[in-house]
């Protein structure tokens, strides 16, 4: 389970997994009987659980496994990619995408004393991956808060909003595993809204409103 004094959870619901930790702590106090708890995370990890941390390294961010059970081998990186940013951005854009390709089975955290301040959006792949969801993560280097209440991002225009998420979604400055980079003809969803990326900026896609139910009208309509 997710120590949540110490760690934030970037992505991934690893909720079925922590409820049947709870339920065989629960029946193990009922017993008054301890818990093996080493025997019941190797079990989950054979079962497909896996999770991987956002670390700060001599080489920078990077990413790695989250538990011994995989001897925190490291994931990607500098010494898996000569072009790694390096950045906390990079190795977080990297894990919750990893996270989010099986949600239910992975999931990507960071210790809350080193995180730095982000925000995230996501972007619908539809030029080259069929409308598959990339997560853009741009950092607070680029003056941007963690919310959308940061004074810089919430002063930005719309469209230098959009060209900093395009900024990012870049592999060249924020690579992605099995992920293209953000692309003409991608779908950025922004502040409720829906934008295409054209050649040349960005289009708003309009929302297509329900059709609305009015009375009856006609010979046999009440009046």
């Amino acid at each position: 389970m997710l120590n949540t004094e110490h760690f934030s959870l970037l992505a991934g619901r690893p909720e079925e997994w922590d409820e049947e930790i709870r339920q065989q702590a629960s029946r193990a106090a009922n017993q008054n009987v301890a818990i093996n708890l080493r025997e019941l995370q190797e079990e989950q990890h054979y079962h497909g659980r896996l999770s991987v941390e956002v670390v700060k390294s001599g080489c920078g961010w990077t990413v790695r496994c989250a538990s011994g059970l995989d001897n925190f081998q490291l994931v990607h990186g500098a010494r898996q990619d000569a072009q790694w940013p390096a950045t906390y951005a990079a190795a977080a854009a990297w894990g919750i995408n990893w996270a989010n390709e099986d949600p239910a089975n992975r999931e990507c955290r960071v210790r809350k004393v080193d995180a730095e301040e982000v925000v995230t959006v996501e972007v619908e792949m539809e030029a080259f991956s069929g409308g598959r969801i990339r997560t853009v993560v741009i950092p607070v280097a680029g003056g941007v808060g963690q919310t959308t209440e940061s004074p810089f991002w919430r002063d930005l225009t719309t469209e230098q909003k959009l060209d900093h998420i395009f900024y990012y979604g870049q592999n060249d400055f924020q690579p992605v595993a099995n992920h293209c980079s953000v692309s003409v003809g991608d779908i950025i969803r922004l502040e409720g809204k829906r934008y295409r990326v054209d050649a040349v900026g960005f289009t708003e896609i309009p929302t297509l409103q329900p059709a609305i139910q009015g009375s009856p009208s006609g010979p046999d309509s009440a009046t």
